[in-house]
C-alpha cells in the first residue's frame, strides 16, 4: 500500500528515502541505457538490412562475426579492456564516474560515457543486428518487394520504406524483452566504470544487506520490463 503512494522506505545504512535515493542516480541509468540502445539500434539498422539483402556476401560475413564477437565478450571484461587501452595505456578517456572534480559541462559528462555506452551498444548492436538481418532476408523474398522493382523502384527506397517497416517488429519484441537484461548489463558496466547509477546503488545494496534499498530497485526494475512491454505494444501499430 506505502508503496502505491511512492513510499519505499527508508535505507538501513544511511536512513533515507529509498524513493529519493533512487531519483537521485536514475538520470545516469537513464543516460547510460537509453544511449546505448540508441546507437545499438541506429546502427542495427544499417547493417542488418544491408546484411540481409546481401546474405552470404563479405560484409554478412564481417557483419556476423562481429556479432558473435558482441554476445561472446562479458560486457565486464570489454570494460576493463577498454580502461586499460584507453585511460591507462593512452590516457586519452576518464575511467571513472560522470564528470571530473569541478566540472560539470556537456563536454565532460560525454568524455566519461565513451567508454561504457560503447560496451553496451556493441553487446546491443550485435543483437539488434541478428534478429534484423533474419527478418530482412525473409522480407526480400515476399511478394511485395517483387511488385516494387517491377515497378523499378530502387532497392534502397524498397529497403527503407517498406522492408524496414516489417522487419522491425521482432527486433521491437526483443527491445522490449531485454530491458531486465540491459539493465543487470547496465549493473556490472556502472560497477566497473564507477557510474552512480540505480545498478551501482543494487549492488552497493547487496554488500550492505540493505534490504529496503535492495527491494526498492527491484521493484523499479519489474516496474522498468512492464512499461517496456507496454511500449513494445504502442510501437507495434506504428
Amino acid at each position: 500500500g506505502r508503496i502505491f503512494h511512492g513510499n519505499f522506505g527508508n535505507s538501513l545504512m544511511n536512513n533515507r528515502p529509498v524513493l529519493t535515493q533512487m531519483l537521485e542516480r536514475l538520470p545516469a541509468t537513464v543516460i547510460l541505457m537509453g544511449t546505448s540502445m540508441l546507437l545499438g539500434f541506429l546502427i542495427a539498422i544499417v547493417l542488418g538490412l544491408y546484411s540481409g539483402k546481401n546474405k552470404n556476401g563479405i560484409l554478412d560475413k564481417i557483419t556476423s562475426l562481429f556479432c558473435y564477437v558482441g554476445i561472446s565478450i562479458p560486457t565486464f571484461w570489454f570494460g576493463i579492456m577498454l580502461i586499460y587501452l584507453f585511460s591507462v595505456h593512452l590516457h586519452i578517456l576518464p575511467s571513472i564516474g560522470m564528470h571530473s572534480d569541478g566540472d560539470r559541462s556537456f563536454g565532460d559528462l560525454v568524455l566519461h560515457m565513451v567508454m561504457p555506452c560503447a560496451v553496451l551498444t556493441f553487446a546491443n548492436a550485435s543483437q539488434y543486428i541478428r534478429y534484423l538481418r533474419s527478418s530482412t532476408i525473409t522480407e526480400m523474398s515476399s511478394d511485395y518487394v517483387m511488385v516494387q522493382k517491377a515497378y523499378g523502384m530502387k532497392e534502397s527506397g524498397i529497403l527503407f520504406r517498406h522492408v524496414l517497416k516489417n522487419a522491425m517488429l521482432p527486433v521491437v519484441t526483443m527491445m522490449a524483452l531485454q530491458v531486465s537484461s540491459m539493465l543487470s548489463g547496465a549493473v556490472l558496466t556502472e560497477s566497473v566504470f564507477g557510474v552512480p547509477g540505480i545498478g551501482r546503488l543494487a549492488v552497493n545494496a547487496i554488500e550492505t544487506r540493505d534490504m529496503p534499498l535492495l527491494q526498492g530497485t527491484v521493484i523499479f526494475t519489474t516496474i522498468l520490463i512492464i512499461v517496456g512491454n507496454l511500449v513494445a505494444d504502442l510501437l507495434y501499430n506504428v
